[in-house]
């Protein structure tokens, strides 16, 4: 729970920063509405949202008709998620998710890269122990093909003089694809990626 000075920092600027209006950020986030949009469409029936923020993706959840359960741990982000787009995100995340029921679909988007390394399988297995036996787990975070990937983009974000983008790149605990695959792996799941811009990529896990 280290990053919840991070989220009360981001709570009131997330939404126009994803919409592009934080030149810094917008490389990241291309494609936003796009992406989000894919989850909502994957997504059916009885849906889990993990680190739902300020409600972006569960509005468009719920405007699919799935049944949304939707958590997220930052007061911050639940409070401009309920307040202001009239939601019902409750207080969870990866590990304690408060609900004694089984998921079609989890769901989360750029939320994952704040669980540590050493807790990325035990993260993924506790969402697959919440899905049913033919469920999906979608995660859309950034992600890394290698560290060299990594390293070249802080130089030439670094060279824009994006420094709190550089900074975040070297803080928070972004997945490499290969450790993702290696992870999956060793679940026994299976795993589909595709990447959705230089920095996001989507992962479909399944049993």
């Amino acid at each position: 729970m280290e990053f919840m000075d991070i989220f009360k920092k981001w709570a009131p600027e997330y939404d126009a920063t994803v919409s592009g209006e934080n030149e810094e950020y917008r490389d990241v986030f291309i494609n936003y509405s796009e992406m989000l949009n894919e989850l909502a469409s994957t997504a059916e029936g009885k849906v889990l949202e993990i680190g739902a923020g300020t409600g972006n993706l569960t509005l468009m959840l719920k405007d699919k008709g799935n049944e949304v359960s939707a958590i997220d741990p930052s007061e911050d982000m639940r409070a401009v998620a309920n307040e202001t787009k009239h939601l019902n995100v409750q207080y969870g995340h990866f590990f304690d998710i408060p609900f004694d029921e089984s998921f079609n679909y989890i769901v989360t988007s750029f939320a994952f890269h704040h669980v540590k390394p050493e807790e990325k399988a035990g993260a993924i297995q506790n969402m697959m122990n919440a899905l049913t036996a033919d469920g999906k787990l979608l995660i859309l975070d950034t992600m890394f093909e290698s560290e060299k990937y990594k390293q070249d983009l802080i130089h030439y974000y670094n060279n824009k003089e994006y420094f709190n983008l550089t900074e975040d790149l070297q803080t928070e605990y972004y997945t490499y694809i290969e450790d993702l695959k290696a992870i999956v792996k060793d679940l026994g799941l299976n795993l589909e990626m595709v990447q959705k811009n230089k920095f996001a990529w989507l992962a479909t896990i399944s049993k």
